[in-house]
């Protein structure tokens, strides 16, 4: 059996890029280390599993993707 849940109380917002960066720099205090360094230890599995830490990297992966892409013109 999995875990039972009432849907009713899951809460679901939109996160800006503002929540994200605020996140990120909230984790990176708690934890002094940066963003980029604790994700490359998280994904060689050297943070463990850990809610916050799952979400930290929820939080890194989404301001990744949020950031603009660079594109270079071509002339």
């Amino acid at each position: 059996m999995g875990i039972k849940y009432d849907r009713s109380q899951l809460k679901v917002r939109k996160l800006t890029q503002e929540d994200l960066t605020k996140g990120l720099a909230e984790f990176e205090a708690k934890y002094g280390m940066d963003s980029q360094t604790f994700y490359t230890k998280y994904n060689k599995g050297e943070m463990g599993d850990a809610p916050e830490f799952i979400r930290w990297a929820f939080y890194w992966d989404a301001a990744s993707l949020a950031k603009p892409k660079k594109t270079v013109a071509k002339s």
